[in-house]
């Protein structure tokens, strides 16, 4: 039986962060369930629709938070998912970088 494995560019990391994220002047405060260098999973009740622009507000290490514009790629009961857009390859590769730091002390 072959072994089924997720394939990823970008290692996914569970987590239960608390997010900000803006659409069309609304405000929301959730939960990121999931998070990688090139998107989130955010647990929400508030479904937006596919190709949605969002402005997230991640927590980062030290009390602060980073901007980044996504984009809903895919929605569901349980939430939203949200692939970053390219526009902030600086931030995209800290967050890469935080996360596959987190992943070393993990293991």
């Amino acid at each position: 039986m072959d072994d089924f494995r997720e394939k990823r560019k970008n290692p996914r990391l569970t987590v239960f962060k608390p997010v900000v994220y803006t659409s069309e002047d609304q405000e929301y405060r959730e939960y990121i369930l999931d998070i990688s260098g090139g998107g989130v999973f955010i647990k929400t009740r508030h479904i937006l629709p596919p190709d949605t622009e969002i402005r997230l507000f991640l927590p980062f290490p030290g009390d602060n938070y980073i901007s980044l514009i996504g984009v809903v790629v895919r929605s569901g009961e349980k939430g939203i998912a949200v692939e970053f857009c390219k526009d902030d390859m600086e931030i995209i590769h800290s967050l890469r970088n935080m996360i596959r730091n987190i992943r070393v002390l993990e293991e």
